[in-house]
């Protein structure tokens, strides 16, 4: 592979999902020799009015590895950002991580309480969620933070973006359960999807949760009924289910 422009901007960007296991993704990535993942620069969500292209660019003359990339799990989720990247970095290639919407939620919600972002119970959010503008509400960076249930409408996501970008091959969409229990084997995907030689090393996982109580059981019943729908959606888009997804 050749040497990329420094000046180019990313090669890829890891853009969801949140609680998804990108954090992970980001750490194993960067043991690769050729590879190089800056994580969370916030340029097309929270500084896209605030700071130049050449700063962002910037940000990839940090490393001299072959392809750069970024990881940040609300580019596939916030409005606007699929366009921002368009303009920026047209070329660019998309890994997208895909866990249990239920869990996911669960995941962001337990989060937000342990940085105290967060006061209410899980099943207050979400019934909060529901009775809200019909899960339709804008996103944005100062309110996406709160729409759990919303983020795990996938379809509705991957929809959106590929408005933008509509090359189907240009996007890589991995389940998260799957890549758990199979890390290499899915680690041998995006190196051939990032066009890089293939290499082995000791797989992490970062950032785990911890949780002082499991979901209760009217919270996942609802949210088996609403997400049911929209994982199977996903699932005919992917020409395959999740069984994972079902426990």
């Amino acid at each position: 592979m050749n040497k990329k422009n420094n000046n180019k901007g990313p090669d890829f960007l890891i853009i969801g999902v949140q609680k998804g296991g990108t954090v992970s993704a980001v750490v194993n990535l960067n043991k690769h020799p050729d590879v190089f993942v800056h994580t969370e620069i916030h340029y097309f969500d929270n500084l896209w009015n605030i700071m130049p292209k050449q700063w962002y660019y910037d940000m990839f003359m940090k490393s001299n590895k072959l392809v750069k990339g970024e990881k940040n799990p609300e580019l596939i989720y916030i409005d606007d950002c699929a366009k921002r990247i368009k303009k920026v970095c047209p070329k660019t290639k998309f890994i997208l991580l895909l866990r249990d919407p239920i869990k996911r939620a669960y995941s962001g919600w337990n989060m937000n309480v342990n940085e105290k972002k967060e006061t209410r119970s899980f099943k207050e959010c979400i019934e909060n969620n529901i009775a809200t503008a019909n899960l339709d509400e804008p996103r944005t960076p100062y309110n996406a933070i709160y729409q759990y249930v919303q983020r795990g409408f996938y379809m509705d996501q991957i929809e959106r973006f590929m408005k933008v970008f509509p090359n189907r091959d240009n996007i890589l969409i991995i389940i998260s359960e799957l890549f758990k229990k199979n890390p290499q084997f899915y680690y041998e995907q995006i190196f051939k999807f990032l066009g890089v030689r293939s290499v082995t090393f000791p797989v992490e996982e970062s950032h785990i949760g911890s949780y002082s109580e499991e979901i209760d059981s009217d919270s996942k019943k609802i949210l088996k009924k609403i997400y049911k729908k929209h994982n199977q959606r996903l699932f005919d888009f992917l020409g395959y289910s999740v069984p994972e997804w079902n426990n």
